[in-house]
């Protein structure tokens, strides 16, 4: 289980599986490709994308086209179709960018799958992701009406032997880490939501935390996140930068 320095992208390694989290922005792609040659990691046959966003997808592309990673055949978790939902403040772009990834794991030949409410996935007899903010249309009125896609990011939480829960916030909002803080269990790593971070405490809930209170976080800005903790939450007891 690896962040990838300073991209919002990581990779998960299991006995019979290769991973890969998220690709980050399209100028870390050389980082990216460094990562993956250190580690010996040259075909992922599994992909996840948490949301269409530029700094989680941007690299993808380059990714397959430098020719130090290939997904032909992969299995491929993609959120659910938002552009049909009227909350998504970023429709048009979010229909190109997501154009543009479909057109590329099908030229690859990959299995698409769009995620389902609380889809689980069996990697071994002992590992299993649980999906989850899988169903947009909370966000689309009402109570927790949503007006920053982010708020649209797959989350997961990885179980392994039944007691080591990591969970992946991706870059939830506000709302969502409303809708999310009563589904997601305490875990023993957080990878943060970034944005949920980037303009003082207030944008990260504390319900959410206090509810994964997690045993060490991982995040791609330690230097802003850390005295956002102490002063607006001091409730982590451990920050990985």
């Amino acid at each position: 289980l690896s962040p990838i320095s300073e991209c919002e992208c990581g990779f998960i390694k299991t006995r019979n599986h290769n991973i890969a989290v998220d690709f980050g922005r399209a100028d870390y792609q050389g980082r990216l490709g460094e990562y993956y040659r250190k580690n010996g990691i040259r075909y992922c046959d599994t992909l996840i994308f948490s949301h269409y966003h530029g700094d989680h997808i941007g690299a993808f592309a380059a990714a397959g086209s430098a020719g130090y990673l290939y997904i032909d055949g992969a299995t491929v978790y993609l959120p659910s179709d938002v552009t049909t939902h009227a909350g998504n403040p970023e429709q048009e772009i979010t229909a190109q960018r997501q154009a543009e990834i479909i057109n590329i794991l099908e030229s690859h030949n990959c299995t698409i799958v769009q995620l389902t409410t609380d889809q689980e996935l069996q990697l071994e007899d002992n590992v299993r992701l649980k999906f989850y903010n899988t169903d947009h249309t909370v966000y689309d009125s009402g109570e927790h009406m949503a007006m920053d896609y982010n708020d649209y990011s797959i989350c997961f939480e990885l179980f392994a032997n039944d007691s080591f829960i990591y969970n992946f916030a991706a870059d939830l909002g506000p709302e969502g880490q409303n809708v999310m803080a009563g589904k997601l269990h305490k875990c023993n790593v957080l990878k943060s939501e970034h944005h949920g971070w980037d303009n003082g405490a207030s944008n990260l809930k504390k319900g959410f935390i206090l509810n994964v209170y997690p045993d060490a976080v991982i995040t791609a800005n330690g230097t802003e996140h850390l005295p956002l903790m102490a002063r607006g939450l001091g409730c982590f007891p451990a920050l990985f930068a």
